[in-house]
């Protein structure tokens, strides 16, 4: 009775303690969730925060989302408008904000676009080419290498079927009929393992070769030249205008230099 008592006290024990870990886990959990709030123009926008996309239109905003404690990277965008990449931290000792005022698309931010579009399509090729001589040289390397294993496995095959059923055969009639057979399977064995070594005397300078053509290959693709990466440096929002006021009613003249900032 008693030790039932104690198994039955140590049981519940157990279950009280998890249960409270679940609890602290959870508190501790939800402690760490804050509200960020979103304003973003125009009202087309789209955020990309936390792997989710999520739409911006005037009857959201301010947009609210529930994020963990730390950093995220923003990528805001809208047809027309440049994109902005961005980061924010979340943090729960003030309100989370986040406001952004999209601008519209520059000849600058276009060509940009455009020379990231061509980045990415010489990138493209570039890999292409590689995997494509590579693959290259792979099927070549099977063909040369191991591709008459399988045929000459196959021959093998019907070259011992074809000696057991000679061996098998009763009547002289049968006899000779599956002699000529295994005497056929065996020619035909022969001569392809003949073929496979012919093959591999002739195909493995032929893929040395390949392997050094591809070597330079590559050695050429790497050598091209391929532009960096574009990267989008947005005009100064600073301009300075310099002013020069000048009076000439005299010889030597007089000027009034002024500069303005804005």
């Amino acid at each position: 009775m008693i030790d039932s008592l104690k198994q039955t006290f140590f049981k519940n024990i157990k279950y009280l303690f998890l249960v409270i870990g679940i609890l602290l886990l959870n508190s501790g959990n939800a402690q760490n969730i804050e509200e960020l709030y979103i304003t973003v123009q125009p009202y087309t926008a789209l955020m990309k925060i936390n792997n989710k996309v999520i739409s911006l239109t005037k009857e959201d905003q301010p947009k609210i989302i529930n994020l963990p404690h730390g950093t995220y990277p923003i990528e805001v965008w809208a047809p027309g408008f440049e994109t902005y990449i961005d980061t924010i931290k979340i943090r729960g000792d003030f309100v989370n904000k986040y406001s952004r005022l999209l601008t519209v698309k520059t000849e600058k931010f276009k060509e940009f676009e455009n020379q990231t579009v061509l980045f990415k399509k010489a990138k493209k090729s570039r890999k292409r080419k590689k995997i494509g001589l590579i693959a290259l040289n792979a099927l070549l390397t099977y063909y040369v290498v191991d591709g008459e294993r399988f045929r000459i496995n196959n021959l093998r095959n019907k070259t011992d079927i074809a000696l057991l059923e000679y061996n098998a055969a009763i009547t002289t009639a049968d006899l000779d009929m599956k002699f000529d057979n295994y005497t056929i399977a065996q020619e035909n064995h022969n001569d392809a393992v003949k073929f496979g070594k012919t093959k591999l005397l002739v195909g493995i300078p032929v893929l040395i070769g390949a392997y050094i053509g591809t070597w330079f290959q590559f050695k050429k693709i790497n050598k091209k030249s391929i532009q960096e990466e574009p990267i989008f440096q947005p005009e100064a929002p600073f301009t300075k205008l310099n002013l020069k006021l000048g009076i000439d009613a005299f010889e030597g003249g007089y000027g009034l230099g002024l500069t303005l900032t804005f």
